[in-house]
């Protein structure tokens, strides 16, 4: 049934009705080749990330022992900008992780290969501590999208949700790459956002 109407689903959503509302009598799955292809391709795309879980988790201890390093303390580094750090080591989590688990020829030391946040948390916590942070972090993604909404400028909310937390919601890089630079994006686009309309009204409201 998710292969001969998924594509379809999406395509009636999209292009069809414009994202507006409809019923599940009206989807009518079409089982030609190429829609039955579409549907696998998006099914597929959405459940990578299941693919990779599946490898870490099968090899992760059994075969291949849990990392010693911790995501949070990266994702803090990553913060510090580089001309303040000159020599702040670069991310090479990529490649790290697609080796250890064979997405990689052991001999390439160049391609990356993304680690999404679920299996990073694995890796580093284990099942139970990967499944609270896991909690956590969509409480506090949860959280600050409330907090973001709630300004009285909806424009400036918009825009630093767009900017700093929309990019969250694919996780599909290590959680140090994708989150080192979200405080940085926040205050920078916030205190200039603000210090915009404060001028703009000060000179122009008129």
């Amino acid at each position: 049934m998710l292969f001969s109407s998924y594509g379809y689903v999406k395509h009636l959503s999209d292009d069809l009705l414009g994202n507006g509302e409809t019923h599940i009598f009206e989807f009518q799955p079409e089982l030609s080749r190429d829609a039955l292809f579409a549907s696998v391709n998006a099914a597929t795309r959405r459940s990578s990330h299941s693919f990779m879980l599946e490898q870490v988790t099968d090899t992760t201890p059994s075969d291949i022992p849990f990392a010693e390093y911790s995501p949070f303390a990266d994702s803090a580094r990553n913060h510090i900008p580089r001309m303040v750090w000159p020599d702040k080591p670069e991310e090479r989590k990529g490649n790290w992780f697609g080796i250890r688990y064979g997405f990689i020829d052991p001999g390439d030391k160049i391609t990356s290969w993304n680690m999404p946040w679920i299996s990073e948390f694995y890796i580093v916590y284990g099942y139970i501590k990967a499944c609270f942070i896991a909690f956590f972090i969509g409480a506090l993604l949860a959280l600050i999208t409330i907090l973001l909404s709630s300004l009285p400028h909806k424009a400036v909310g918009f825009g630093l949700f767009s900017a700093s937390m929309l990019p969250l919601f694919n996780q599909e890089s290590n959680f140090s790459l994708m989150t080192g630079n979200f405080l940085t994006v926040t205050i920078f686009l916030g205190v200039g956002s603000y210090f915009f309309l404060y001028f703009y009204n000060r000179f122009f409201a008129r």
